[in-house]
């Protein structure tokens, strides 16, 4: 079940990768780096899927299944002032 926020959220992400990558990838690699805003302990790993289902949303993939989304860097940091989430797609 998602909720009618993450469901914007994802949205709104699939619009901003489908405006900033003009190409499609056949196959591709996936860096995040996810500032956080506290030290609060966080999973990770629950982050890839929504980012995966945003790029698959903006058309940027076909599919996000591992053959195409290949290839994934996942790196939490702190920063207190802009807690924010960079995400880096390349092409293999």
């Amino acid at each position: 079940f998602m909720t009618q926020e993450g469901k914007s959220w994802k949205k709104e992400n699939a619009w901003l990768i489908k405006t900033q990558l003009k190409e499609k990838f056949e196959k591709c690699s996936v860096t995040i780096r996810v500032y956080f805003p506290d030290l609060k302990r966080r999973d990770l790993d629950n982050l890839c899927k929504l980012i995966a289902d945003c790029i698959k949303m903006s058309g940027v993939i076909e599919d996000d299944n591992w053959v195409i989304l290949n290839e994934w860097h996942i790196k939490g940091f702190l920063d207190r002032n802009n807690p924010r989430v960079e995400l880096e797609i390349e092409g293999l």
